[in-house]
């Protein structure tokens, strides 16, 4: 979360323990009460967003990368088998199809790997059916891929490897764009809360200032230091380098004499040349 925000949130809760302090004295004022009730329904939403939004992503980072892990090594061994099934076949087309290394599978993006293993997964499950149909077998030129190693339980491991890698792409991904939307939240909440006591809480205290000067002084203190760091935050941002103009023009003169010099001299030097 922005140090601003944590600042401000800081300051919330500072002024919720003042006015706590002196409930007796704001429920006097039927408009203050009501203000001061919106304020914390307004801040515990706030606390409730700041919760969500800390919420640690690395469980779903460790949640992907094993599933990453699980599916390459579902998938290493089978795209080796195929490699040898065709080139006992003299495939060149199969044999460049599922060229997949290990180091291929671990380098490739998530999205990629994916896509990656799905044609794996079509491959060999096509191939098996096959080979494994000795119509389809004399029809078409297969070796039975059973005598390789490959089986049903291998082919279907790799299928739901693959789904639960997808899965875990999927919501790694939710979390980020809720991370971001509770960011997008706790923005607007501030602006309401800091709406809130700039056009109500703060000016309806004032009915305090002299009758309970100590309740009055110690809310304005707990305001002041949030104000006094934005305005300087605003006078850094403004500072701009000054510009010494009188040396500025000091310098264009210099080179304006110079350029000057240089002229009449070349124009002297003209001048002997012709009556030479």
């Amino acid at each position: 979360m922005k140090e601003k925000y944590l600042k401000k949130m800081a300051m919330y809760q500072a002024i919720t323990g003042i006015m706590e302090k002196n409930l007796g004295k704001i429920e006097k004022v039927s408009e203050l009460k009501n203000s001061y009730e919106n304020y914390i329904s307004l801040n515990n939403k706030l606390i409730e967003l700041k919760a969500e939004f800390e919420k640690e992503l690395q469980p779903e980072v460790e949640k992907k990368s094993k599933a990453k892990e699980n599916l390459i090594n579902n998938a290493h061994p089978i795209a080796n088998i195929l490699q040898v099934y065709a080139f006992d076949l003299k495939d060149k087309s199969l044999s460049k199809k599922i060229d997949l290394s290990r180091n291929k599978l671990m380098k490739s993006k998530d999205s990629v790997l994916a896509e990656k293993c799905e044609l794996l997964w079509k491959t060999v499950k096509s191939i098996y059916g096959k080979s494994i149909d000795e119509k389809e077998s004399k029809k078409v030129n297969v070796l039975n891929l059973g005598s390789y190693g490959i089986n049903g339980t291998l082919i279907d491991d790799l299928e739901n490897a693959n789904k639960h890698f997808i899965e875990c792409i999927l919501s790694l991904k939710d979390a980020i764009s809720q991370k971001s939307k509770y960011g997008k939240k706790i923005t607007v909440k501030i602006k309401e809360i800091d709406d809130l006591l700039r056009h109500k809480i703060d000016k309806l205290l004032t009915v305090f200032e002299i009758k309970e000067p100590a309740f009055y002084t110690e809310y304005k203190a707990a305001r002041i230091i949030t104000k006094e760091e934005s305005k300087k935050k605003v006078a850094e941002k403004s500072e701009k380098p000054v510009i010494d103009k009188t040396k500025s023009k000091t310098q264009e003169q210099v080179k304006a004499s110079e350029i000057s010099t240089t002229t009449t001299k070349s124009r002297a030097k003209k001048v002997e040349n012709t009556k030479i």
